[in-house]
């Protein structure tokens, strides 16, 4: 007779912080069928920001929970800001799974667990998944959110590369399903590791309807373009902002066309960038910082706009897939994309009927613009929202029941079968 499965996951970023990761992770095991019985280990970060009624009935749904600080000993906090320039491997978060690490096997050792789950990032995640592995001899489903040894963010040189490359090699050949959140960053490490073929699969980011408010009414004269994230020394909006100087010195296009929206944080080299080339463009009242909002009213912004804007790194076959995407998505408008064209970014928003203009053209971007600004005149921009098939494929129900049948597939190599349940 079959009985629920015990699941252990691990993941350092939960509800309710508010981390993309978090969101993401959270959104998942929110939606898990009841056949499984989720023992979770996370992070208490009380420097985050929350939103307590993100899923609020999250907790509910676990059998069990290990909470650990964030911060660590005082020791550990001077060592991590002095060493960690130097000793990445793979990351500054490793003493938060060691001491994961002996909580776990403490705590629940008697539990009859069927299979361990790891969402990577932070990558010591893997480290941590590596140990459990060994000391439960249970299969492994390991999520990447990020690469590891290749990213350009994280730079390894010298003796800590050798290091960082050999725990990567060790978590994919001990994994027992390796999950990635894009299909170029699936296969780029199916051809730098072929041996992971059959055991590698895709699972992208997704949205949950429910959370979305009733879609406003848009009667906006003006275009409105709305860009939601960060913007920094990597994902600039130098592109947008020439093209527009252009634009407006032609007398191409003029303040009543058209309204760019910036929601989000910035780091001070972007700030002064976009101080200094709205005024010499002479852009202001056209592209206006908002600040930040709390999630769920992101959703509703997302929801006012006519286009949504995704500003992504000059990567060339970038595998990074942003969740602010695919939350562009699910709020049914159209998204233009400064994005490198062979990106995991730019292969979703084509898939999603939007346009893609690359980094470093901005006089792509000032035609394509046009081209917007002349079908939103003519009330002919819905053609470009995202098909109800593409909404479908990203949408929380058929993401929970793709990782359902990943987690089924590496319990039941073992043995195991699991009962068949309706998803929540």
């Amino acid at each position: 007779m079959s009985k629920k499965a015990n699941l252990l996951i691990v993941s350092y970023h939960l509800p309710p912080y508010l981390e993309p990761q978090a969101i993401q992770v959270g959104r998942l095991l929110a939606h898990l069928p009841d056949s499984f019985q989720q023992y979770i280990v996370t992070a208490d970060d009380s420097g985050s920001h929350r939103d307590h009624e993100l899923y609020p009935d999250l907790p509910k749904r676990f059998a069990d929970q290990i909470r650990i600080p964030h911060a660590g000993t005082l020791v550990w906090l001077v060592m991590r800001k002095l060493l960690f320039p130097f000793f990445r491997t793979p990351d500054d978060r490793l003493w938060w799974h060691v001491r994961a690490y002996r909580r776990i096997v403490r705590k629940w050792a008697s539990v009859d667990l069927d299979a361990l789950v790891t969402f990577s990032y932070p990558l010591s995640s893997n480290v941590l998944g590596l140990w459990l592995k060994r000391h439960f001899r249970i299969p492994w489903v390991a999520f990447f959110s990020d690469p590891w040894v290749d990213s350009p963010y994280t730079r390894y040189r010298l003796i800590f590369k050798t290091v960082n490359s050999w725990l990567e090699r060790r978590t994919l050949v001990h994994a027992d399903r390796i999950v990635f959140a894009s299909q170029e960053m699936h296969d780029a490490y199916v051809r730098k590791y072929p041996f992971i073929r059959d055991k590698a699969a895709t699972l992208e980011h997704s949205f949950d309807p429910v959370l979305y408010p009733t879609a406003p009414m848009r009667d906006n004269r003006r275009l409105i373009v709305r860009y939601l994230g960060t913007l920094n020394r990597v994902r600039t909006p130098t592109a947008m902002l020439t093209a527009l100087g252009e634009l407006i010195g032609k007398k191409a296009i003029t303040g009543q066309d058209v309204l760019f929206e910036l929601y989000g944080g910035a780091d001070n080299l972007s700030r002064l960038l976009l101080s200094q080339l709205t005024t010499k463009y002479g852009l202001e009242g056209i592209v206006v910082r908002k600040g930040s909002v709390p999630y769920r009213d992101s959703l509703a912004v997302m929801e006012g706009a006519d286009v949504l804007l995704v500003i992504d790194a000059d990567i060339a076959g970038s595998v990074f897939l942003p969740s602010k995407l695919i939350d562009y998505i699910g709020a049914g408008r159209p998204v233009l994309g400064i994005t490198p064209p062979d990106s995991a970014t730019a292969r979703v928003i084509r898939s999603a009927g939007g346009w893609v203009v690359s980094p470093r053209d901005h006089a792509a971007f000032a035609g394509t613009l046009l081209s917007i600004i002349d079908h939103h005149r003519k009330g002919t921009l819905d053609r470009f929202e995202p098909p109800a098939a593409v909404k479908e494929r990203y949408s929380i129900d058929h993401h929970a029941a793709m990782a359902t049948g990943i987690l089924r597939t590496a319990i039941e190599s073992t043995g195991r079968t699991i009962p068949a349940e309706r998803h929540e």
